[in-house]
């Protein structure tokens, strides 16, 4: 049962990460700061940028830092099929066109 409180902790706050704008404003803040030529800082931030926007990369790494390797790999794969199978209908509702 702890497992699974976990598991859906770390997909509850994935979300929040994934969705909450200002962190990416902050990416592309720092992003117009660095230099073309600094490719090291570049992929770091490419990187971070990553993380916080693809909810499975966010899910698994969270999940990875909370629980170990099971949590993040089962987190990553709810967050997966949420995204094909909930989030479509959820939009369709939020966004109609």
């Amino acid at each position: 049962m702890e497992i699974i409180l976990l598991v859906i902790k770390t997909f509850l706050i994935s979300q929040f990460v994934v969705k909450f704008e200002p962190f990416t404003w902050v990416i592309d803040i720092i992003r117009l700061k660095i230099s073309p030529e600094n490719i090291f800082m570049n992929l770091i931030i490419n990187i971070v940028n990553m993380l916080i926007t693809c909810s499975k990369c966010c899910s698994f790494w969270t999940g990875l830092m909370l629980g170990g390797i099971w949590v993040g790999l089962v987190a990553s794969y709810i967050s997966y099929l949420y995204g094909w199978l909930i989030e479509p209908k959820i939009e369709k509702y939020v966004n109609p066109i």
